[in-house]
């Protein structure tokens, strides 16, 4: 089977959960025996080049343009081809891997929603996210021949908020990648200035993550030897969230780590007491299996796709209680019998994901899409 698949997320230039997903789906989907895959972006050759040996994915095929990238893309939310029409022809399904649209030509097209953030908090998103993905999609319910969504929660949101047929979405979950395993700590507690125990976050920072109602829930553990480790990079309207911090005298024991590569992750998980990941809205929530497979106990929400991805291997709070957070942290830094309860049910429910199912449920619907 031809598989044309859009791989401009592939070489953003920082990396986030869109990128994980097409870069790690493209890579299994290559090892399928049954699946012809080519890649197409509108980045240049060099910056495809460059980014596809950094981050050992798949190199694209450069789809020429005299435009800018952006305005490329935009042109196409409006429906222009431009000299990409055609490109596409022989393929016998096209995969965008993101709310977009570009020219598919005769083939069948699958698009795949990691979340409805943009429609449930759009208040969270600029007004030019917000147009464009709102643009792509209404295009996609238009033309895509089948949608896939990463939970059953995104799925279901999916059918609320856009009328998109039951038939049409089919659902395939994420996992961690192997890497994230338990691993030796001692060299990154020294490059982190980490000494003595400490509550970990990993993500983007963000309203949406929730970051101010954790704050308030480490601040009332009174526990002037541990430390709140966050770590992620600057997303927007962060600010509220340092304010808070000095707000509440806690900017020695609250650590801002910016971006942490994929090499330190591992090491950063399996050094901390536990994992909070206190998400008002996630599509999946791959950083909790991350941090179960490297035997961090988890904490997270009790809404979206939280507890359809932690299942029975995580504590689960209100994402609005600051004073049941807090209580479910100081129950998991005192209590070292429920720690390895928890570690061992988030290595067994680590184990139901895999990226090469993930890429092998895909590997279906494109077989459906054909078949219609």
């Amino acid at each position: 089977m031809r598989v044309a698949f859009w791989a401009d997320m592939l070489y953003y230039r920082i990396a986030g959960g869109t990128t994980r997903y097409a870069a790690r789906l493209s890579v299994e989907l290559s090892r399928l025996s049954n699946i012809n895959l080519r890649l197409f972006s509108l980045y240049s050759r060099e910056v495809i080049a460059r980014l596809a040996q950094e981050r050992q994915c798949p190199a694209a095929e450069n789809i020429p343009s005299h435009l800018p990238r952006q305005l490329h893309y935009l042109l196409w939310l409006t429906g222009w081809a431009g000299r990409s029409a055609g490109m596409m022809d022989d393929a016998d399904v096209v995969h965008v891997p993101w709310i977009a649209v570009p020219p598919h030509g005769r083939a069948p097209l699958v698009v795949t929603v990691l979340d409805l953030i943009f429609l449930l908090f759009p208040d969270y998103h600029n007004r030019r996210t917000r147009w464009t993905a709102r643009m792509g999609l209404s295009r996609a319910s238009r033309q895509a021949a089948a949608f896939i969504s990463i939970s059953h929660n995104t799925a279901d949101d999916l059918m609320r908020l856009t009328g998109i047929p039951k038939h049409k979405i089919y659902v395939t979950p994420l996992a961690a990648e192997d890497y994230f395993r338990p691993v030796p700590y001692s060299k990154i507690r020294k490059r982190y200035g980490l000494e003595g125990p400490f509550v970990l976050y990993v993500g983007t920072l963000e309203p949406r993550k929730n970051l101010i109602t954790l704050v308030r829930a480490f601040a009332a553990l009174d526990d002037p030897g541990l430390k709140l480790v966050i770590a992620g990079k600057k997303g927007w309207m962060y600010q509220d969230l340092f304010a808070i911090v000095e707000k509440l005298g806690l900017t020695s024991r609250v650590i801002f780590t910016g971006f942490v590569s994929d090499t330190d992750l591992p090491a950063l998980y399996s050094a901390a007491q536990v994992f909070v990941y206190p998400s008002l809205y996630e599509g999946f929530g791959l950083p909790i299996l991350e941090a179960m497979q490297c035997g961090t106990p988890v904490i997270t929400t009790n809404v979206s796709s939280l507890p359809e991805v932690s299942g029975d291997a995580a504590l689960l709070v209100a994402p609005d209680n600051v004073r049941e957070l807090s209580a479910a942290m100081r129950r998991i830094l005192a209590e070292p019998g429920l720690r390895e309860e928890l570690r061992g049910r988030g290595f067994k429910r680590s184990q139901c994901f895999s990226w090469r199912k993930t890429a092998e449920l895909t590997a279906d619907v494109y077989r459906q899409v054909c078949r219609q």
